[in-house]
């Protein structure tokens, strides 16, 4: 007999709440049917919601969270959402961190979650690009994790706008040309991590890429890159390049 699936909701006093789901059928999915208990919003010192691997037959259930005034981290990775995320999610404005499950696409309204600093939209190939101009205004987000999302084309001018990111992952998506936009900026003033794995960038990698004083980790395999690996990457701490079109040697003090 399979076990039932447990949904935990994690408390900031140490208390976890356990919501067991019955097994749906033989491909081990399992349903919400209903919405989230509206007495977990009378519990004052909610920060944390996390709901794992399953699938979402409304998203309705999400409006019950609103009256949650200290929730903080809302984390759906790694469920299918059948339907829209709510269009008014924006009132959960004290969400510092948020990661999505699979989405039919991106959602505007997240732009005004003004206080995060993680979103997670990873694994999304239902997704319809272009990324929403409103995403930035998340002037706080520090870390922005985009791994197969379909982003295509160049990357979007939108990014460069978030001001003070330090971790951005774009790879796994269909990004081609070089690296242009408002990307250099970041560069210059808070990324320390960039990930651009298993996309078509070509060109030789910017100098104003290798000449960051702060970027410690480029990870950039499976490109279209070419030319030789600047010599300024030697205060990287991970660097790769491999499946690219590059030529020279690597720094002897970093890991490759």
């Amino acid at each position: 007999m399979t076990k039932p699936a447990p949904i935990f909701i994690h408390f900031s006093l140490h208390i976890t709440f356990i919501l067991f789901l019955n097994h749906a059928n033989s491909q081990l999915d399992y349903n919400i049917n209903g919405t989230v208990p509206l007495f977990i919003c009378n519990l004052k010192n909610l920060t944390t919601f996390g709901v794992h691997n399953t699938s979402f037959h409304s998203t309705e259930f999400l409006r019950a969270l609103y009256n949650c005034s200290k929730l903080k981290i809302l984390d759906l990775s790694q469920n299918y959402f059948y339907g829209a995320i709510p269009n008014d999610i924006h009132r959960m404005s004290r969400l510092r961190d948020l990661n999505l499950g699979v989405i039919e696409s991106f959602l505007p309204e997240i732009g005004n979650l003004s206080n995060l600093e993680e979103l997670g939209l990873a694994y999304n190939s239902k997704i319809v690009p272009p990324l929403p101009s409103e995403f930035g205004k998340l002037k706080k987000l520090k870390f922005l994790w985009m791994v197969g999302t379909n982003l295509i084309r160049e990357i979007p001018n939108t990014i460069g706008e978030m001001a003070v990111l330090e971790h951005l992952d774009l790879s796994e998506n269909s990004l081609t040309g070089k690296i242009l936009g408002k990307l250099p900026e970041i560069l210059a003033w808070s990324l320390t991590r960039l990930e651009m794995n298993n996309n078509m960038f070509l060109g030789k990698i910017p100098w104003r890429v290798s000449s960051s004083k702060i970027l410690l980790v480029l990870m950039a395999s499976n490109n279209l890159f070419n030319g030789t690996i600047p010599r300024d990457f030697s205060r990287l701490t991970i660097l790769l390049v491999d499946r690219n079109q590059v030529s020279g040697s690597l720094p002897s003090d970093i890991n490759s």
